[in-house]
């Protein structure tokens, strides 16, 4: 067995253990330990090895094999090689590189990986526009308290090309600062997330925390350009204050509202409402949870772009309504009125920072809560039985305590449940892979409640199967047709 496995167990060489392998499970004896490679721990996955007469033996296989595995003679080529397996086999067989081999194998993980990394990347996304707008409203205040000592500086002769350049130099310091803090404390939370699953049982494989340099060239660039370009639009608005009444402290005039501003917000307001419905109504005939969900974020992001765009029109008139009630305040409550509709554009860019921060915390809650209430409904909806057993996580175990089930007193019905990945091919099309399930069709109305629609559970034991109306409509099936289930 894996070391892994032997050393959370306390198995030893020469120990005996049950392996289950088909039907029940069957006694061995532990003659080794094993790895792969400088690996020798691979958390929850457990693994078994043995010699191949018995692994055929065992598994109710004799005279068949998977697949082969050829190591090359001294001076042949790996392609010459392959060239001539492929000559020697024909057709039938597929030959390929180990590099190639190895790569499909962890190409399901790697999927789920791609998925988690984007969804992770765009909550990131988000965070980083947040922290522009947060960054943009500090840097538009500090200069804005800096009026006059830039006007000053104007006076004395510093052109506003100077201007601009030390206020972007500050934004850098402080862009490369912040950005190693960032990092350093990515990294920590990153370490103690996953000591943090090991410890409420979640099993990881053992290795060192990887932090890729293209992490940190990211994390810097990110940081450092967001930082700096934040600062720019301040920066060149100081610039362009004459020094004369910077000093004097005139004070700035709100900025015209743009209409062609407005009008492409309503916009892209408009083609996010669209998309969004657009994408929910198509999500049906998705075959997968990233089409679903890829074509209702990008509308999300485009209404969300247009809200923020549009926020300056309706700052001013909402400003004014919502600080009615703080006239009763007196002189504070006026000012603050006051103060929060005389520039529009200022006060949405420090509201945007809020719509943002509520969207994506209302997206979580929202996205989270839906999950559970559909996982719960749909696993607890056509279920029957009154109780479930089942192994920890996902293994399956032997049909030993099938039968023990069936004999413990007050069990009516007891059916065992067989899970596996498996595709359904017509003669035109050809489904994704999803997980079926086999049951005796005698218990199976007793503990499941299916909700059929067409058809019935008569020919279930005689070659039939039983597809879920997504599935049929999806490729276009019909009680009586011949599919074939592939379960390579």
């Amino acid at each position: 067995m894996d070391a892994g496995t032997a050393r959370r167990h306390g198995y030893r060489v020469g120990d005996r253990v049950r392996v289950l392998l088909r039907g029940a499970a069957r006694p061995f004896r532990v003659v080794g330990l094993f790895g792969f490679g400088d690996r020798g721990d691979f958390g929850a996955v457990t693994f078994a090895a043995f010699d191949l007469p018995t692994a055929q033996a065992a598994l109710g296989t004799p005279g068949t094999i998977d697949r082969v595995y050829v190591q090359r003679a001294a001076g042949v080529g790996v392609n010459v090689l392959r060239t001539r397996l492929e000559g020697e086999l024909g057709p039938g067989y597929e030959v390929l590189t180990a590099d190639v081999a190895s790569a499909r194998v962890g190409r399901p993980v790697r999927d789920f990986l791609r998925f988690f990394t984007a969804a992770l990347l765009g909550f990131a996304l988000v965070g980083v526009v947040l922290g522009a707008f947060v960054i943009f409203n500090t840097f538009t205040i500090l200069v804005a308290q800096r009026t006059r000592e830039l006007g000053l500086l104007r006076a004395m002769g510093a052109t506003g090309g100077q201007v601009v350049a030390s206020v972007v130099l500050e934004a850098l310091a402080i862009g490369v600062v912040v950005s190693a803090l960032g990092l350093a404390a990515g990294i920590g939370l990153g370490v103690g997330l996953l000591g943090l699953l090991r410890t409420l049982g979640l099993d990881l494989p053992a290795t060192t925390t990887v932090v890729l340099g293209r992490t940190v060239v990211v994390s810097f660039a990110v940081g450092v350009v967001t930082t700096v370009v934040a600062a720019l639009v301040p920066a060149l608005r100081a610039a362009r204050v004459p020094p004369v009444a910077a000093i004097v402290d005139v004070p700035e005039r709100a900025p015209r509202l743009s209409r062609m501003r407005v009008a492409a917000g309503l916009l892209a307001a408009t083609a996010g409402v669209v998309v969004v419905v657009a994408g929910i109504d198509g999500a049906g005939a998705s075959t997968g949870i990233l089409d679903q969900a890829r074509t209702v974020a990008v509308g999300a992001l485009a209404l969300l772009l247009g809200v923020v765009l549009v926020l300056p029109a309706v700052a001013r008139p909402s400003a004014r309504l919502v600080g009615a009630p703080l006239r009763a305040l007196g002189a504070s409550g006026r000012l603050a009125r006051a103060n929060a509709a005389r520039n529009p554009r200022r006060t949405a860019v420090t509201a945007s920072a809020l719509v943002i921060g509520l969207a994506l915390v209302g997206l979580t809650a929202t996205f989270g809560a839906s999950a559970r209430a559909s996982v719960g409904h749909d696993t607890a909806a056509g279920i029957r039985a009154d109780t479930v057993v089942k192994a920890d996580g996902f293994a399956p175990f032997s049909t030993e305590v099938l039968t023990r089930v069936r004999a413990v007193p007050g069990v009516d019905v007891a059916a065992g449940l067989r899970f596996a990945d498996a595709r359904l091919v017509t003669t035109t099309k050809s489904d994704a892979a999803q997980t079926v399930a086999g049951i005796d069709p005698r218990h199976l109305a007793a503990v499941v409640d299916l909700g059929i629609t067409r058809g019935s559970t008569a020919g279930l034991g005689d070659g039939g199967v039983l597809v879920s109306d997504d599935t049929a409509s999806r490729l276009g099936l019909h009680v009586g047709d011949a599919v074939t289930l592939d379960l390579s």
